[in-house]
């Protein structure tokens, strides 16, 4: 049975390495040394067809993502981009004018500002970074398949 180790090296480095210490850790001292190198063999090999398993079960969700006819999903990172900065643009400009401007005319009224909770700011800025990041490359003109693939291009 061969393994297909392709995209998972260090990760296999790190199962012959740090788990496999773990693994000979709590093997039985009573056992031989050949059958303790068979069930570290045979635990490994489990780990690398799971590792393997999770990246080809990764790749295909990406390529069914990419290769669907839903427009509105392949510009779903460029909304998520404009809702962050429309509520950028009213906590940090909007709702302070207003604030302002009745403070201004005797009625000191404070508009709510419109929060979100903290993971979908750091998702904001991933997908922002990613998004800002391919749109460069594509723009520069990058042959890179890859890149073509995370932003859609031809």
């Amino acid at each position: 049975m061969g393994l297909d180790l392709t995209g998972v090296g260090s990760i296999a480095d790190a199962v012959n390495g740090t788990v496999g210490t773990v693994i000979r850790h709590f093997l039985p001292p009573a056992m031989s040394d050949a059958d303790k190198l068979q069930a570290e063999t045979a635990i490994t090999e489990a780990t690398i067809a799971q590792v393997n398993t999770l990246v080809e079960a990764q790749k295909s969700i990406i390529v069914a993502e990419l290769t669907q006819d839903d427009k509105y999903t392949k510009r779903a990172r460029p909304s998520i981009v404009y809702i962050g900065l429309l509520i950028f643009l009213m906590n940090g400009v909007l709702t302070p004018l207003v604030a302002l401007v009745a403070a201004t005319i005797g009625h000191p009224i404070v508009p709510p500002a419109f929060s979100l909770p903290e993971p979908f700011w750091t998702s904001w800025m991933a997908v922002t970074g990613v998004y800002a990041i391919g749109r460069t490359a594509e723009k520069l003109g990058s042959d890179n398949p890859l890149i073509k693939k995370i932003t859609g291009g031809k």
